[in-house]
């Protein structure tokens, strides 16, 4: 996904395509925006968001997205709204709300608020944006379906009205007859939809960024700070559907390997945000997984996915971000070595593996260094497995370099030392 416009009933009505390269979602809600950048969107379009039943898109998710070189445009409703407060920081507002929005032309939030119908019915508005209601009652008083004292009632009776019962049947309601006729027999064709052709050049505006050189780099830095890292692990929870969530229910009875898959992923996801050397292979990396699963077949690759409502390109993605901390983990492992050492200490189990070591040196002192020998390491290896219940990268050099290791020969003596320690163990009754 290159580019994503989050737009509902701005666009509601008469159908539009999407242009190429550019994917159409509904109303955005809190943490949609981080989400769409994080799934790799270069840019984005905010149109309609959600309100009062859900939290709306928060000012920071935009200001994350903008950090990392994601172009965020805005128009039309709360897109309108959020470009002109964070224009600051580099989000662009197109369109004449966002202009009314920018030089203090919008008295409320509300004036681009309606209540709609659901996706299913293509959300559809079922009241009228306040805003649409002035420009309108302004081009019938030009036109002259409307005398101009009976337009500044009726933009009078727009104010008081309440969003959610904002219809041109209300509105209409104290004008007598006859012009009440005339301007319901004009307003098929006279209506202003202000937020329809904000939507419109939205769309426009994102297909010719998509294809656009990459944005200079933001000119602000993003506090981490406590409330936002809570805020994207929220972000990240709501990406779960409720079978994922029971997924996590069952691995989270198991503390140990629950921790464990938690801080991996946070790790994947830090490699990624800051990758080192090229991107990875997608194709090859999916099809080393097929390999390892024993997927033999496209069609026994499609049941696979299926079993485990995945989508290949979000694996693809999570493949790339596991190489990418394969890549990272390889190169840090020794200027790490030093807080891994304390971490060991916070734990308490320094001294332990301290006098383990020595213990092992002093009863191995004297003993010829075991040649190394393939098919001896990988018995080690599996004998290790084993008895400590895990797995091993079946690319030994891999897996060395990943324990800080310079190759599988260090692995072989790494690992035949424990053996030969646990022979002389066993002989003294240690």
């Amino acid at each position: 996904m290159t580019a994503v416009v989050f737009v509902g009933p701005s666009l509601a009505g008469a159908p539009v395509a999407a242009p190429p390269g550019v994917a159409i979602e509904g109303p955005a809600a809190a943490g949609d925006v981080y989400r769409a950048a994080r799934g790799g969107a270069r840019v984005i379009g905010l149109a309609d968001g959600v309100f009062e039943d859900r939290p709306t898109v928060w000012h920071k998710e935009i200001l994350w997205a903008l950090e990392r070189g994601v172009r965020v445009i805005g128009a039309a409703s709360l897109g309108a709204l959020r470009a002109a407060e964070c224009a600051p920081f580099g989000m662009v507002g197109i369109g004449r709300i966002f202009e009314r929005a920018r030089d203090g032309g919008i008295e409320d939030d509300s004036d681009l608020a309606v209540v709609h119908a659901p996706a299913e019915l293509g959300w559809q508005p079922l009241t009228e944006a306040r805003l649409n209601v002035r420009a309108t009652l302004d081009a019938a008083v030009a036109a002259g379906v409307l005398s101009r004292r009976d337009g500044r009632a009726l933009g009078v009776r727009a104010a008081e009205t309440p969003f959610r019962r904002l219809t041109w049947a209300v509105l209409t309601e104290p004008l007598d007859a006859a012009a009440r006729d005339r301007l319901t027999a004009w307003l098929p064709a006279g209506r202003i939809d202000l937020k329809r052709a904000d939507a419109l050049a939205l769309l426009d505006a994102v297909a010719a960024a998509a294809g656009a050189p990459a944005p200079p780099p933001a000119g602000f830095r993003l506090a981490e700070t406590r409330y936002w890292r809570a805020a994207v692990a929220w972000f990240e929870r709501r990406g779960a559907s409720a079978d994922e969530e029971a997924v996590l229910d069952e691995l989270r009875l198991d503390p140990a390997r629950f921790e464990r898959a938690l801080l991996r992923a946070f790790a994947c996801r830090a490699a990624a945000s800051d990758p080192l050397g090229p991107s990875p292979d997608a194709a090859g990396l999916l099809d080393e997984l097929r390999l390892r699963h024993g997927l033999g077949t496209a069609a026994d690759f499609r049941a696979w996915l299926a079993a485990s409502r995945a989508e290949a390109a979000a694996l693809a993605r999570a493949l790339a971000d596991e190489d990418r901390l394969a890549v990272a983990l390889e190169g840090a492992a020794g200027a790490l070595a030093p807080a891994v050492l304390d971490a060991l200490r916070v734990d308490g189990r320094y001294a332990a593996l301290a006098a383990r070591a020595a213990d092992k040196r002093a009863r191995l002192a004297g003993r010829a260094l075991a040649p190394f020998r393939e098919a001896e390491l990988t018995a080690l290896v599996e004998a290790l497995c084993a008895r400590r219940r895990l797995s091993v990268d079946e690319d030994l050099d891999l897996a060395a370099r990943a324990l800080g290791l310079a190759d599988r020969r260090a692995l072989h003596r790494l690992l035949a030392d424990e053996r030969d320690y646990a022979r002389a163990l066993a002989g003294t009754g240690g």
